[in-house]
């Protein structure tokens, strides 16, 4: 029977009988789904409609989805159906979302842009930082942010709004910039990038710290703070 995609609902069109029956059957094997069918990435591995995901770990393998590889590079684990090691990378469990527990960490979509963001459980603290919905925010002078990176330069994302202060950058232990994060917008927060590049390659650490000043115009020292993108 033909059926035809509308948003995402397949339509049957034809006169129905009492008693009719109708069944559908899905192909169960390991797939690829991606947000956008013109680009590579984002995207994630399926098992039929079962959408599934990988565990964090230090490193971010964008490696693994090789639609040309799948049946080659998940193995299955006996006992446990639907679980699946994966070549090459023997500390990643391939398995259904659901199946992780509250508050553990995996991996859904893969994307190999999040492979260069710096994983907040490397990133220093220091002093008085909290957090909310968004951004870590502080206004204690003794607070700072920072990173040890391998890579060319690095982009800190940062929020911006009228109580934002001016922060200090320093990068493999000097100062390259005082840079002020005060955005003129009211009610809403103003996102950027701050990008400092053309490092050389190699190993850096940069250190973002709250000031205590601030442009004229702001009403407060903040300094909101989202993460930090290594740039190769």
């Amino acid at each position: 029977m033909k059926a035809t995609n509308e948003n995402n609902w397949l339509k049957v069109n034809r006169l129905w009988k009492n008693g009719d029956k109708v069944k559908v059957i899905f192909p169960m094997n390991l797939h690829v789904d991606r947000l956008d069918n013109s680009k590579a990435f984002p995207s994630a591995i399926m098992y039929g409609p079962v959408a599934m995901a990988v565990n964090v770990t230090e490193e971010y393998h964008s490696d693994i989805v090789d639609e040309k590889k799948l049946s080659s590079n998940f193995i299955p684990i006996s006992n446990k159906p639907l679980n699946y090691t994966i070549k090459d990378h023997s500390d990643l469990i391939l398995r259904p979302y659901y199946q992780f527990a509250l508050h553990e960490p995996y991996i859904l979509y893969v994307d190999t842009v999040a492979r260069n963001y710096v994983l907040i459980k490397n990133v220093q603290f220091k002093g008085d930082w909290q957090k909310g919905r968004g951004p870590y925010f502080s206004k204690d002078k003794n607070a700072s942010v920072g990173t040890a990176f391998t890579g060319n330069g690095i982009a800190v994302s940062l929020v911006g709004n009228k109580s934002s202060g001016i922060m200090k950058v320093e990068i493999d232990g000097k100062q390259v910039d005082l840079y002020d994060t005060y955005s003129t917008k009211e009610n809403e927060l103003s996102a950027e990038e701050k990008i400092y590049n053309n490092l050389g390659p190699g190993k850096h650490h940069i250190i973002i710290s709250v000031t205590r000043d601030k442009n004229p115009g702001s009403k407060n020292y903040l300094i909101n703070f989202s993460r930090f993108r290594v740039i190769e």
